[in-house]
């Protein structure tokens, strides 16, 4: 590459001088972008709104908002109520196959708990 007196200067590529500054660059956006996003999710929580991930059991989504799925209530309550009463994890994943005896522990328990008898349970 000639100057103007003749003199030839050694070029220098571009691409060396640049590539640090455009790597400072992008790590510099990458950090804004991670801050904004996070922002974004503060807000969104703030307001209510579904954030992402993975919901609950007995919730739907429904305009960005958990609701309750009143499809699973009656599960979701027997399951709460169950623990409540001393069973373990075990026996409450067993719902089904034994529900009914189940259904009779747990009402023992309650009925132990609330000094009553199961049928003063049943009837009110």
């Amino acid at each position: 590459m000639r100057t103007k007196y003749g003199l030839v200067k050694e070029a220098v590529k571009p691409d060396r001088i640049e590539r640090p500054y455009e790597k400072v660059r992008a790590s510099f956006k990458s950090k804004a972008l991670a801050q904004n996003i996070k922002r974004g999710m503060q807000s969104n929580a703030d307001k209510g709104l579904v954030t992402g991930g993975r919901r609950p059991y007995g919730y739907k989504t429904e305009d960005r908002r958990l609701v309750v799925d009143e499809t699973l209530r009656p599960v979701v309550e027997y399951i709460f109520q169950s623990y409540a009463a001393g069973f373990s994890q075990k026996q409450i994943c067993d719902y089904e196959s034994n529900k009914k005896d189940l259904a009779m522990s747990v009402a023992v328990k309650i009925a132990a708990k609330l000094n009553c008898s199961v049928e003063d349970l049943i009837d009110e």
